[in-house]
C-alpha cells in the first residue's frame, strides 16, 4: 500500500493502482480526482469533483499528487 496526498487530503491506495495511466481517487468523499501518470512517474490532476458533485477541474488541473509509502 502507498499513500497519495493532494490538496491536504491523504488516502491509502494499492500498489497495483499505480500501474495504470489514469487513476480515479476518492478522497473520503471530500473530492474525487482523476490523475494522469506522467513519463516521470508522477501523477497530475486532470479532472475532479468536490463533495457536492461540482466539477473542480479548472481549480486542480495540472497540480501534482504526492505519492509516499
Amino acid at each position: 500500500m502507498k499513500k497519495i496526498t493532494f490538496e491536504n487530503q491523504t488516502v491509502e491506495i494499492s500498489n497495483d493502482l499505480l500501474k495504470d495511466e489514469l487513476i480515479d481517487i476518492d478522497f473520503n468523499g471530500d473530492m474525487m480526482v482523476q490523475f494522469k501518470k506522467e513519463t516521470d512517474n508522477t501523477y497530475t490532476a486532470v479532472n475532479g469533483m468536490n463533495g457536492w458533485g461540482q466539477n473542480i477541474a479548472s481549480e486542480i488541473a495540472g497540480k501534482k499528487a504526492i505519492i509516499s509509502k
